[in-house]
């Protein structure tokens, strides 16, 4: 058997219709109406509307017994029908919810989708600092946080150097608009997040949040750099320690150049293998965040791809997340400029890793075209993500050739055109995100946000 879908989000709709129109009425008409009168009054008679704003603020608060009860109604309708055709361990709302969501996915039911974006980050026009701030709404599942608030990050360097901060270390805050009660028809505002976040140090291995070694490409033997392994090339001919010269920060960075035979030139580090790679163990089900600085040289303008990877140590073989996705990421050398310019992917790891260990691989997937030219990476770094609230976009923060100072600021845009209804609804009456659910959404959703009626 199976709840019937229809039945149950009709008679929901009928509740969540008679909701939005109340938040409607009190947040939009009557306000609206009183700004009108407001504006018909002038000296000497503005003393008669002494006390209006005060009135209209009462008078907003006193749906909310009835708003309640509709939410509370919806939300025994829900747990009602599931119990009536799968007997729940525990009758309550969750584990119906789970039950639900469930079924849904089961019979490939879904709700509307609603377009959720992460935006490109704006940096402050003063900032000493040069790094980059990367943010993600896929999770590590993946699946899109369809319910995640549309706000502004603000980011604000709180300490350096000169005041006991560690340069490239530096600490930031970072906040959102303030939060309102899912009742309120304001709602929904901002997360209300105020936390501290970390710039990720390059030039340190296995440390200030970098999960790599030797990934600012500072060491190398033989041109052959420590902690990464050759698979594919040889050191001083297509693989070659980069000089000062062409570095992106520091004394050295790898380069990849055309040679005989146009290799494709190829290094893996190793996780969990404090020897020839990282100690960090790579954890699964996971978002990290990857920053490497490219640049290319002059007159390169053919074939050639680099592409950084995931790849099983053994076979070599790139992973793929929970969805299938290739967890790899490519550049076109020929795309590349001969300034160095940040090159910033999220990678979301699956729940099962191999048993043979995981590398991460940097080189090149096309071999470059052009005689005797190169392409240089520098600087990189790793780290897993923060997660800024419970079913919120992930974030990091990695630092550039200067270091951050005090007052250094970055701001980036988390997009929600909260174009599902039935997912804003939902999780406005049952605080999904704070619980770890998510109904089932696409582009050709069988439920109709149009059931949410008067």
């Amino acid at each position: 058997m199976a709840v019937n879908l229809t039945t149950l989000f009709t008679r929901m709709g009928l509740a969540g219709g008679s909701y939005n129109a109340l938040n409607t009425f009190r947040g939009t008409t009557i306000p609206g109406q009183v700004d009108g009168i407001v504006a018909e009054y002038a000296d000497p008679d503005l003393n008669l509307l002494d006390g209006i704003w005060q009135a209209l603020s009462a008078f907003q608060g006193t749906p909310s017994g009835f708003m309640q009860y509709l939410q509370t109604l919806a939300g025994n309708t829900l747990t009602q029908m599931v119990e009536e055709d799968t007997p729940l361990n525990q009758v309550s709302l969750y584990p119906a919810i789970t039950e639900l969501i469930r079924q849904m996915v089961a019979t490939s039911d879904s709700l509307e989708v609603p377009t959720v974006t992460a935006g490109s980050a704006a940096y402050g026009s003063g900032n000493r600092g040069d790094g980059v701030l990367v943010a993600t709404v896929t999770d590590a599942v993946p699946a899109l946080m369809v319910s995640a608030f549309a706000e502004t990050l603000s980011l604000l360097c709180t300490s350096d150097a000169s005041i006991g901060a560690t340069n490239y270390n530096e600490p930031f805050s970072l906040t959102t608009p303030a939060s309102v009660d899912a009742q309120s028809w304001e709602w929904p505002a901002g997360s209300g997040v105020n936390t501290t976040l970390n710039s990720v140090n390059p030039q340190v291995d296995n440390a200030q949040g970098n999960v790599l070694v030797n990934s600012d490409f500072e060491t190398f033997v033989v041109n052959a750099p420590s902690n990464w392994i050759i698979t594919t090339g040889t050191a001083g001919q297509d693989i070659l320690a980069g000089g000062s010269g062409n570095a992106y920060y520091g004394a050295n960075c790898l380069e990849l150049t055309q040679y005989s035979g146009s290799p494709l030139s190829t290094l893996r580090q190793p996780f969990n293998n404090a020897t020839t790679g990282t100690g960090y163990s790579l954890i699964p089900n996971t978002c990290y965040a990857l920053n490497f600085w490219m640049k290319k040289e002059t007159g390169l303008s053919g074939n050639g791809t680099i592409r950084v990877a995931l790849v099983n140590s053994t076979t070599g073989t790139i992973l793929t997340d929970d969805a299938g996705n290739s967890l790899s990421q490519t550049y076109t050398c020929a795309g590349l400029t001969t300034s160095y310019v940040a090159k910033t992917f999220v990678f979301r790891t699956p729940r099962a890793l191999p048993s043979a260990g995981v590398s991460l691989q940097v080189g090149l997937s096309v071999a470059i075209a052009d005689s005797g030219l190169s392409v240089w990476i520098d600087y990189g770094g790793m780290t897993p993500m923060t997660r800024l609230y419970a079913g919120g976009p992930l974030v990091a923060l990695f630092s550039g050739s200067e270091p951050w100072a005090v007052g250094d600021t970055a701001t980036l845009a988390i997009a929600n055109n909260y174009g599902g209804a039935w997912v804003l609804l939902l999780e406005r009456w049952f605080a999904l995100r704070q619980n770890g659910l998510q109904f089932p959404t696409s582009g050709s959703p069988t439920i109709s946000d149009a059931l949410i009626t008067t």
